[in-house]
């Protein structure tokens, strides 16, 4: 008989529907309708890594060559100012090499705005290639948002991903992008790891679309101690990230909050949550594994449905 298990050890007391419930084992049967029941007191408190057979759906990019910057471009590259900027393509084909050095470190974002589809890459001063992006932006316009240390130069190259096209690229330089909450600031490492740090509530999203990260290719997420509450939508359908670390800090896991993160396979929620919400895991179909402390109270409907195949 095949089995594939979605795992939820529940460290201790929790007080579900008037009821004391203790540690827990959910079994899905794929191929029957028999239901295995496990007493509490039979499992284990020691965490078990059970797999289970999924599909990963990972975000597909247009794969587009990332060409070494030529040491003459790199002599003729133009200053970036924030703000706007012209880009002159004067001959299909070719890319303009743009310059820029921020005056302090931080997050910053670059992208196009236009009708046509354009393409960019971000290199260091070494002329390491840092990110590369297509339609990260609105109408197969670019965007790159990274982080960048104060004083040092950095090269903007900028195309048109059809090689026939000539004529301007409007090309934005902006600032104070690491900024997620009153009090609270991320940043997006070169290893694609998004690291959220400092105190209280992050902004009120209404959509994943509204935040400063929206269509980066995410794999690992960090909140650290001090963040207190989440909007529930900072990470809908990020279906690159497989892992997430939260902090004690907060009560609850809000809903939609890894909706569809169909890469993710195992998630710890930390002592100190006492709520998690409605569709909070939903349609996580790698999901093999979530810890819940005891401090955990109410689970809402739905809120791990549709996980682990």
């Amino acid at each position: 008989m095949k089995k594939r298990k979605f795992v939820a050890v529940v460290m201790a007391f929790s007080m579900l529907l008037g009821q004391t419930v203790y540690a827990q084992e959910y079994t899905t049967l794929a191929e029957t309708d028999e239901v295995l029941e496990t007493e509490a007191d039979e499992i284990p408190m020691t965490e078990e890594t059970v797999s289970a057979e999924t599909e990963t759906t990972v975000e597909e990019e247009t794969e587009t060559a990332v060409q070494d910057l030529d040491d003459s471009a790199i002599e003729m590259a133009e200053e970036l100012q924030v703000g706007k900027n012209s880009v002159e393509i004067a001959e299909g084909g070719n890319e303009k090499v743009l310059a820029y050095t921020p005056s302090e470190s931080g997050v910053y974002g670059f992208y196009s705005t236009g009708s046509e589809d354009t393409y960019a890459s971000l290199y260091d001063s070494d002329e390491n290639c840092l990110m590369s992006n297509d339609d990260g932006g609105e109408n197969y316009n670019f965007k790159i948002i990274c982080s960048l240390e104060g004083g040092k130069t950095y090269y903007l190259a900028v195309k048109y991903l059809n090689d026939s096209l000539t004529g301007s690229i409007d090309v934005y330089v902006k600032t104070d992008m690491d900024r997620c909450g009153e009090n609270a600031k991320w940043s997006l490492d070169h290893d694609e790891t998004l690291t959220i740090k400092g105190e209280g509530a992050l902004y009120d999203y209404e959509d994943v679309s509204d935040t400063p990260w929206y269509r980066q290719t995410i794999k690992k997420v960090i909140i650290e101690e001090g963040i207190t509450a989440l909007n529930g939508c900072e990470f809908d359908s990020c279906s690159n990230l497989t892992m997430i670390q939260l902090p004690s800090t907060l009560k609850e896991i809000p809903r939609r909050f890894l909706y569809q993160c169909t890469a993710l396979k195992e998630v710890n929620i930390p002592d100190g949550v006492e709520k998690i919400d409605e569709n909070a895991f939903w349609y996580c179909k790698a999901l093999a594994k979530a810890v819940i402390p005891e401090s955990v109270k109410e689970i809402k409907d739905s809120a791990f449905d549709e996980v682990s195949d």
